[in-house]
């Protein structure tokens, strides 16, 4: 009897551990959005693209891990990977010529402020210093006009 009920119970952690296998992979869904960027960073921008699309490129919405290297000796680099691969900016300023990453703008609104964008705003900061790329912020910028725009990048040193 005892025989009887280990069979019972190897059968059944051998069909338990072999269900991943035969499981359907779970095919997700999604849908398109209606926009790439929100109205602020779409009116900054075009805003941007007026300063300064005659000596820069102006890209948006660009991954973290498209502007900075994890394989570094010593660290594990499949996570420092996953850190950065969840997280983008709102635009990145590339020379025209070359499309060597000279900055990073982002385009702080109201979210901004809450504790969690805080925590990743300064997370952020910490890992494009690392790797030696600039980072402006520019606040309200829905309000301002081109040329004020054009200043406060120029005071924080992005000059053309």
């Amino acid at each position: 009897m005892n025989a009887v009920w280990l069979i019972i119970l190897a059968l059944i952690l051998l069909a338990m551990s072999a269900q991943p296998f035969f499981a359907e992979k779970r095919k997700y869904h999604y849908k398109a959005k209606r926009y790439l960027m929100t109205r602020a960073e779409s009116d900054l921008y075009k805003k941007l693209s007026v300063a300064y699309a005659r000596h820069y490129l102006i890209v948006p919405q660009v991954r973290l891990s498209s502007l900075v290297d994890e394989r570094i000796k010593g660290q594990n680099w499949r996570g420092a990977l996953t850190h950065v691969n969840q997280k983008s900016v709102d635009f990145v300023v590339l020379d025209k010529h070359t499309f060597r990453v000279l900055a990073v703008i982002e385009c702080d609104d109201s979210t901004h402020n809450r504790k969690d964008r805080i925590r990743r705003d300064i997370e952020v900061n910490r890992i494009l210093s690392e790797a030696g790329i600039p980072c402006y912020h520019l606040h309200n910028s829905l309000s301002k006009t081109v040329d004020s725009i054009k200043k406060d990048i120029d005071k924080q040193k992005l000059k053309h």
